[in-house]
């Protein structure tokens, strides 16, 4: 048997350029919407992310000026504990030194004045007055003569050590002398 071609040559070709020109023109439909769809869709993640990160800035601001808030309520508060920590510790040595002064007052000869004490631990340091030069020393004998009794040993201890005078000085008007004088306490002697 022979084929017999019916149509011709330049209609099978044609045929053949219109079956290309469709599957060029289908894929090229394709690949353009598929280019479209992608390009849409990235301008649309674009977009939320975007969105979302002006959202998270704006949270983050919020935070912020809250915390700013607390930030002064937390300076307030830091504050308050420390002035409350002040006076109970005022309060606390209120007692310590009702115990202290009238052994001190003991201790001190009569021509001798206390014009400052302060405290650093166990160790006082002093600025006071005497009527002359052997108020001085009649000062650090007394001190590192004047004893306790200890209430737990009941032994006899010293309450005052390492008495050192710093230096003096000699009023010109009135020959009273100013020293400096400073000595160490037994940390739990009287209280």
């Amino acid at each position: 048997m022979s084929n017999i071609n019916l149509i011709s040559e330049v209609n099978v070709k044609k045929l053949k350029a219109k079956k290309r020109n469709f599957l060029v023109l289908f894929t090229a439909v394709i690949i353009l919407s598929a280019l479209v769809f992608v390009t849409l869709a990235l301008q649309g993640y674009k977009w939320v992310r975007n969105r979302s990160l002006d959202q998270t800035n704006k949270n983050i601001a919020n935070v912020r000026s809250e915390l700013e808030n607390y930030k002064d309520l937390e300076t307030t508060i830091v504050n308050i504990e420390t002035g409350l920590k002040a006076i109970d510790a005022v309060e606390g040595s209120e007692h310590k030194w009702s115990l202290f002064l009238p052994h001190l007052e003991k201790a001190t000869p009569s021509d001798v004045q206390f014009v400052s004490l302060n405290q650093e631990g166990n160790t006082f340091k002093a600025s006071a007055l005497g009527k002359n030069v052997a108020s001085v020393g009649r000062t650090v004998y007394a001190l590192e003569e004047y004893k306790y009794k200890d209430s737990e040993t009941g032994e006899t201890k010293s309450l005052f050590n390492n008495v050192v005078i710093s230096g003096y000085t000699k009023d010109k008007k009135d020959g009273s002398i100013s020293f400096e004088v400073s000595f160490d306490m037994e940390e739990d002697a009287i209280w």
